[in-house]
Formats: C-alpha cells, structure tokens, sequence
C-alpha cells in the first residue's frame, strides 16, 4: 500500500431484526499509523442503508482529515459493486446514499474501492456492533422461587377426562380448554396434558 494512502474499513448492520435497530461505523488508518473509529447509530433502519451509512460516515471523516487518497474496504457486495459501477442502484431507499457517497469519492485525488470478506473486517464489525450492544435492552433476570401456577379444579377434572379419551378427543375439545388466565392457556392437545401430568399428582 502507498505510504500516502488513507485505508478505510466500513461496516453496518441491523439486529436482530432486518430492518431493526441499526448502527454503521468506519476505521480509518491514516497514512501516519495512527487510526480512529467513526460511529453512528442509525436508530431504526435496513442492513443496507447501515452499510452505505458507515461508507459515508468514513469517505465524511476523511475528508475532514484533509485525506487526499484512499482504500475504502467494505464487506457488502451491494455497496463495493455499486459504488464501483459494477452492480446499479434502483431502490429508492438507497439511492440518496448512492448519491451521497458518489460526491464524497469525487472529491479525493484518488480512490479504490474494495469488497473484502466480513471476517477481515473484523474492527469495524466490532465497532458497529458496540453501538448496537448499547441499543438493546438490559438483559431480565427472573428470580428463581417463583410460585408455579396450576389449573383450577374444573379445569384439571377436563384435562383428565380428555386425556382418557385418548385419540377419540377432538382439537376443538382441547382448544377449547384455553381459559387465558394460565400458562395452560398456551398450550394444546397432548403438550397440555404432558405440561399437567409432569406438575401435578394425578388423583
């Protein structure tokens, strides 16, 4: 790599969901070996626009630098090959970030772009995912002890009848055992007898 030339690593992503919560980010290694990380957080959008995001957010940081030449790395196909001409850009969605990449490469001396796998964009993978980490909710932890709810009498006295009448028990006699007021009301046919028998003393 030519000593005057700005490496960049982008990357983005939604999660869990696609779209979801979403977070872009880019690492710039500067031609004096020193680096620097750019995040964004996206709040609610598509892989894709937090691919391009993170593209734009390091072509932006760079030319803020006063960088004149550079490598943009990526590991979306989309944005490299479209970027580069190779793929075309018709989603109406990601086309005002096409564009908006496009003028920031325009105002480097020089520039080449390159589609990398995502295992070698390891940095900007982890710095995109931070972001997202942040974003999502604290992990609940449910206390052990917790009382275990079981079925009123009536509702037993049905669970027994119907288990005895085995295959001559119809669906819509076991779904209409669903009272809503339990977590038997989640349940069906045998799964809901085996969830009873397993926690209460057949009489």
């Amino acid at each position: 790599m030519n000593e005057d030339w700005t490496v960049i690593y982008f990357d983005g992503a939604a999660e869990p969901t696609n779209p979801g919560p979403a977070a872009a980010a880019a690492v710039i290694d500067l031609p004096t070996g020193e680096s620097l990380t750019v995040t964004v957080d996206l709040g609610v959008q598509t892989n894709n626009v937090a691919e391009y995001s993170g593209a734009i957010a390091g072509l932006t940081k760079a030319l803020e630098l006063g960088c004149k030449r550079i490598n943009l790395f990526g590991d979306s196909q989309l944005v490299i090959y479209q970027l580069s001409g190779r793929y075309s850009c018709k989603s109406a969605g990601l086309i005002p970030l096409y564009q908006q990449a496009r003028k920031l490469l325009r105002q480097f001396e020089k520039y080449s772009l390159h589609w990398i796998p995502r295992h070698k964009n390891s940095r900007a993978d982890a710095a995109a995912g931070e972001v997202l980490k942040a974003k999502l909710p604290p992990v609940v932890e449910i206390p052990d002890g917790l009382p275990v709810p079981y079925p009123k009498e009536r509702l037993r006295d049905r669970i027994l009848e119907l288990r005895s009448k085995g295959k001559k028990a119809s669906f819509k006699e076991w779904l209409n055992l669903k009272s809503g007021r339990d977590e038997f009301s989640s349940l069906r046919g045998e799964a809901l007898a085996k969830e009873y028998l397993m926690k209460s003393e057949v009489p």
